[in-house]
């Protein structure tokens, strides 16, 4: 059996459902219904997730997470200088070469330059 499933955050983002049935898949769940898949996606949600990310602190009160990002696809560009993204890429081409994952994720690193 595979042991890995890769998902990439651009692919959860353009069909949340379909690649929610992917990872029941890999997981061999055998009977997912169309509702159960619904009410992962809507909990799943960035503004779903952040509504409860809280932690109690050491004396009880409630404590917001502030490790969530945007959630917006392609942000990391934000972070990334083209010479940054070009350096990433090629590590992970080096990492990665000969494996699916490498196969089917591009990189877009600005100025619609695929890599």
């Amino acid at each position: 059996p595979k042991q890995v499933l890769w998902v990439t955050y651009e692919e959860l983002h353009a069909d949340t459902i379909k690649t929610l049935r992917k990872i029941a898949k890999f997981l061999e769940i055998k009977e997912v219904s169309d509702e159960l898949l619904q009410a992962v996606a809507n909990k799943s949600t960035l503004k779903s997730m952040k509504s409860q990310a809280f932690a109690k602190s050491a004396n009880g009160t409630k404590k917001e997470y502030v490790h969530m990002r945007k959630g917006k696809v392609g942000s990391w560009r934000s972070y990334f200088s083209a010479e940054m993204a070009q350096d990433f890429y090629e590590v992970y081409k080096k990492e990665f070469s000969g494996s699916s994952v490498f196969s089917e994720i591009q990189f877009d690193i600005g100025d619609g330059e695929h890599i």
